[in-house]
């Protein structure tokens, strides 16, 4: 079993692995097995499962649970993005990001991106959630709820409205047109 703490990124192999199964098991396209890789993995972990290798109750996830989304034919599952590393693809073309992507979430005109927040070095906030159109072009940054140095967004927990938990215990609504943050709730 890998190391891992609670929000960390999906290792990027189990991501692929779980995609092809799930490619394998119900003939949907990649891109749409690549976004229910992702909702799968995050689900289950998000319930206390630990994802590492294929075993018998991640199967059942994938089995029970995606097939569920599938039939129920889910607009957000259907969609043309999903990510690899450092690497964000929409409707086939790739756009080199300049962190790793730990989450994104697709909107009409725009896909939110959420950098896994170990990967910054610099000094200062990590402005690691951010807002592209489908040409990969930058519309926004999301502000932080403080001015603390250590300022990095870590999930997204929501989507419409988008809600993200900022590392230093805030729960922020942020408005999808210009990264603003509407409301903050500390939860620490």
């Amino acid at each position: 079993m890998e190391n891992r703490s609670l929000g960390d990124p999906i290792p990027h192999h189990v991501v692929l692995e779980t995609a092809k199964h799930i490619m394998d098991m119900y003939n949907v396209p990649e891109a749409r097995s690549m976004r229910l890789a992702m909702r799968a993995l995050n689900a289950y972990e998000s319930r206390g499962g630990w994802v590492n290798s294929y075993d018998k109750e991640i199967e059942s996830v994938l089995e029970v649970v995606v097939s569920k989304w599938i039939d129920a034919g889910l607009a957000a599952d259907a969609r043309d993005c999903w990510f690899e590393g450092t690497d964000l693809i929409i409707s086939g073309k790739r756009y080199k990001m300049d962190y790793p992507i730990d989450d994104i979430v697709e909107y009409d005109d725009r896909i939110v991106i959420l950098f896994v927040y170990s990967s910054y070095e610099g000094i200062g906030q990590f402005k690691n959630l951010l807002a592209v159109d489908r040409d990969g072009n930058e519309i926004w940054r999301a502000d932080h709820p403080t001015t603390d140095s250590s300022s990095s967004y870590v999930k997204i927990n929501n989507t419409n409205p988008l809600l993200a938990w900022n590392f230093t215990g805030y729960k922020c609504s942020i408005n999808l047109e210009n990264g603003r943050i509407v409301d903050v709730v500390f939860t620490n």
